[in-house]
């Protein structure tokens, strides 16, 4: 499982976050989406793969690097989201 961060516009409304999260999570069970503060500057709409560490048996802390086909794919996913959410104005 790799987790992914994710951050929107400073101007997205919860449900603008709630709709990515959902999306992401029916596309990729897998994996964990967190939704990151969007006043954090020059990331807007962005989604990140975090790097996680084993941190047990023979290698403690041994760093386990996400699968770089799944995050092209989520990164793919996220774009079509982020594009979908133009216009959108939850119900």
């Amino acid at each position: 499982m790799t987790t992914f961060i994710f951050t929107l516009t400073p101007d997205a409304s919860s449900a603008a976050f709630e709709r990515v999260i959902a999306e992401l999570e029916a596309a990729f069970p897998q994996h964990e989406f967190l939704a990151g503060d969007p006043d954090v500057g020059g990331f807007e709409n962005t989604i990140l793969a975090l790097h996680g560490s084993a941190g047990s048996g023979d290698f403690p802390g041994e760093v386990i690097l996400p699968n770089l086909t799944q995050v092209s794919e989520v990164k793919m996913a996220f774009g079509q989201i982020i594009e979908d959410l133009k216009g959108w104005k939850p119900s």
